[in-house]
């Protein structure tokens, strides 16, 4: 950010405006939980179940439902949907499918990222 705010003072006399936005969004699911003791809680205190019981049985249902999702948006769209089994660069990802595709507006793709012991789904990338 402090070399965007350089450029534009540096240049102010010639810039009419400035426009500021993300070139892409990466959703990893969503539930209010990005944090350790937060799916705890949400486990605990909402679910009202054993933590184990919710790793055997919701989180795998929940993780599949996600993915089902990510899927048939990607298919509506007409979009590239891809599974990496394991962790990948997730900004090079889409840096590469944007230069493939040539893209410069809306949905490039999305990904999913199954890097859980119960094959759960880590995260969804959608660029």
């Amino acid at each position: 950010m402090k070399t965007l705010c350089a450029f534009l003072v540096k240049f102010a006399s010639v810039i009419s405006w400035a426009l500021s936005c993300f070139d892409r969004v990466i959703f990893k699911g969503h539930l209010p939980i990005s944090r350790p003791y937060e799916i705890e809680n949400f486990v605990d205190y909402f679910l009202k179940m054993r933590r184990a019981d919710f790793m055997e049985t919701l989180a795998p249902h929940w993780s599949n439902r996600l993915v089902q999702y990510a899927k048939g948006f990607a298919q509506k769209a007409g979009r590239l949907y891809e599974y990496h089994p394991g962790v990948i660069d997730k900004d090079a990802w889409a840096k590469t499918q944007i230069e493939v595709h040539q893209l410069r507006e809306g949905l490039a793709s999305i990904s999913t990222v199954r890097s859980r012991p119960n094959g759960s789904t880590h995260g969804i990338v959608v660029t």
